[in-house]
Parts: C-alpha cells; sequence; structure tokens
C-alpha cells in the first residue's frame, strides 16, 4: 500500500464531532475507510467536496482527488 507514504489530518464531519485520518498518495488521492467513522450498520455517506457529491458503503473507501476539505453526513433514508 504505497498511498501510506504520506498522511494528513482531515475532518469529516458526521455530527459535528467525529474525525478521522485521510491518507494521501504521491499522485494526491485521498483515501478514507468509511468504516472509521464509527457510524451505523449500514449507512450511506454522502460527502459533498467543493460542488461534487460522492456516495459510499460503510465497508468502502473514498478515493477522490482533491483538496482536504470534506462535509460528510449520514444520507436520509
Amino acid at each position: 500500500m504505497s498511498f501510506l507514504s504520506t498522511t494528513t489530518t482531515v475532518y469529516l464531519f458526521t455530527d459535528g464531532v467525529r474525525q478521522v485520518t485521510a491518507l494521501w498518495s504521491r499522485a494526491g488521492t485521498l483515501r478514507i475507510p468509511a468504516k472509521a467513522l464509527g457510524l451505523s450498520e449500514r449507512p450511506l455517506i454522502m460527502v459533498n467536496l467543493m460542488g461534487h457529491r460522492r456516495t459510499i458503503g460503510h465497508e468502502e473507501s473514498l478515493s477522490i482527488t482533491a483538496t482536504p476539505v470534506f462535509l460528510v453526513r449520514e444520507k436520509d433514508e
């Protein structure tokens, strides 16, 4: 897993409190394990990144190339 070469902390807000550590690859791809957020069994996480939205499942990783500014919340069902 060569993307572990550089790390930085990014705050991912689900309830205004939680945070995880995001891992940056040399290519600038940010990888965030969804389960690290400690959310419920099968949430979908809606990520709003500078106007771009991604939805990921609980066990998936989010992989995007961008600056580390996120608003993350559980999707209403």
